[in-house]
């Protein structure tokens, strides 16, 4: 049973959010050319998208495990729920940033219509060529709505089969639309494989296997909170983290990213999910100084305003600020910060209520 104590502990994974778009915020203001083992290391902090993939299994499974059905009733209101979180927000950034790009003497209307719908339809991260175009860090929302499409199903399928079968089944459903891509060869539709396993549902899906696995111990355990001046799975899932990153950096040439390698691919996949779950579970477990920073006031704030903060930290409002007010990455920080705080007050989370307040009744 799920308890007020338990929900509580999960202030620090807010927290964590913050975090994990902050690193993506380096990561994109580091530059891929940039060298030193330093900015190597910062390099490899997209993995920040690790984090959210893992965050977002865990809290899914946790709050909708023992609800879900495939009943009409339950699929329209966990849609509803799960489209107040994510489109409000991207759908009037990707426009707004659509009206202000558009040159009409610099392209077919038709054409950057089109672009546009691939953004707003998610369907842009099914394509290789398609995946960063408009707001580019939201090919990583394809993703995400995958996964939320297919949670309803996956938990029934987890109940009969169990995780191993059920996500060997993803993986070779994955398999198939990479075949299929490669027979095609259409703007990169689920081709090439890299592709597939580094940008896809299907390549990435481990990380959101991993937090679901621990929302069903946290479920199953009933897992309280206990001060320690030692929390080992909060080091050692920090650690293991920190290592694994660093790993990552060390396969890396000039100018590219680790998983630009099959090495780092599978790192990122596979070996750092293990380490963020570990994370996870000391935080919710563990009471710690860490988990106290986390689980702060002004943490879980930041926590809350990180998806906007992500939705708006690369593209036409970084484009503005370095033109107008300075190229300082750390100025650009706290500007992005602030309007992510201004975009979450008074655009995000009101109309998130409105449209969770919405009642949808299923017709038989």
């Amino acid at each position: 049973m799920k308890n007020d104590k338990s929900d509580q502990n999960f202030l620090a994974l807010t927290g964590v959010r913050a975090i994990a778009a902050y690193m993506v915020f380096c990561h994109h203001y580091t530059g891929s050319c940039s060298t030193g083992i330093l900015l190597s290391f910062v390099k490899e902090f997209y993995t920040g998208v690790t984090i959210f993939f893992v965050l977002s299994g865990f809290l899914i499974y946790y709050k909708y495990s023992e609800s879900a059905t495939l009943e009409k009733g339950f699929l329209i209101n966990y849609f509803k729920n799960r489209f107040a979180r994510i489109y409000p927000v991207y759908f009037l950034i990707v426009v707004f940033s659509a009206i202000l790009i558009y040159n009409p003497a610099g392209g077919n209307l038709t054409n950057q219509l089109l672009l546009l719908l691939l953004q707003l339809t998610f369907v842009r991260g099914f394509f290789d060529a398609y995946k960063f175009i408009g707001v580019g860090q939201g090919w990583t929302l394809t993703v995400e709505e995958s996964f939320y499409s297919f949670f309803p199903f996956l938990i029934s399928i987890i109940k009969k089969w169990g995780f191993v079968s059920t996500l060997l089944g993803v993986y070779l459903i994955g398999a198939i639309l990479t075949g299929i891509g490669a027979l095609i060869n259409f703007h990169g539709f689920f081709y090439p494989l890299q592709f597939v396993m580094n940008y896809t549902f299907f390549g990435q899906v481990a990380e959101f296997f991993f937090g679901m696995y621990l929302a069903k111990i946290i479920l199953a355990k009933s897992v309280q909170q206990k001060s320690t001046r030692f929390p080992k799975f909060t080091f050692i899932g920090l650690f293991g983290v920190i290592a694994g990153i660093f790993l990552m950096s060390r396969f890396e040439e000039t100018c590219t990213y680790g998983t630009f390698y099959w090495q780092g691919t599978i790192v990122n996949c596979l070996v750092l999910p293990i380490f963020i779950t570990t994370l996870f579970y000391g935080l919710i477990r563990e009471g710690s100084l860490i988990q106290k920073f986390l689980g702060s006031k002004i943490m879980v704030f930041l926590g809350k305003t990180s998806y906007a903060f992500y939705l708006i930290h690369v593209g036409l409002l970084q484009f503005i600020f370095e033109k107008y007010i300075s190229v300082n990455p750390f100025i650009i920080f706290i500007l992005m910060n602030l309007f992510a705080i201004g975009i979450y007050m008074a655009i995000e989370e009101p109309l998130r209520k409105y449209i969770r307040k919405i009642k949808v009744t299923a017709q038989a």
